[in-house]
């Protein structure tokens, strides 16, 4: 295939968008767990993607209320299922927001509990792009 066909073959990722999805999800993660789970890979995905943000709204009501343990813990159970499916992204900033929590640092967590709003729409973005280039 000649550099000008690559551009127009839509499976082929300019090296940006790549890098990006890269720094989102660990393939390595993805690819065993679609080997491991076979047919229910797509689901579990589809369903990490719906719950992704029922958990984020759990990290805002406890920030809200204030309540340090109950955000950490919030926190430490959104970092499982982030790593399941391998959104690095995620798991750094959940990882951060349960030793802020652990410290009762409210202001920081705050201020990342805003950025990982925006994580989170990158990280389904790359999941469902994933999918996608899967067949």
């Amino acid at each position: 295939m000649n550099n000008q066909s690559q551009f127009l073959d839509r499976s082929v990722k300019p090296p940006g968008i790549i890098n990006k999805q890269n720094q989102i999800l660990d393939r390595s993660v993805l690819n065993d767990l679609r080997d491991i789970m076979g047919n229910g890979f797509e689901p579990l995905i589809h369903a990490f993607i719906r719950d992704a943000d029922t958990r984020l709204e759990h990290l805002r009501q406890s920030l809200l209320s204030r309540e340090e343990e109950k955000l950490r813990q919030s926190a430490h159970i959104f970092r499982g299922s982030c790593l399941n499916v391998g959104a690095k992204i995620l798991v750094k900033a959940c990882s951060e927001l349960e030793c802020l929590a652990r410290e009762a640092n409210l202001n920081a967590a705050d201020e990342l509990i805003r950025k990982l709003d925006g994580s989170l729409m990158d990280t389904k973005q790359a999941l469902l792009q994933y999918l996608k280039n899967m067949d």
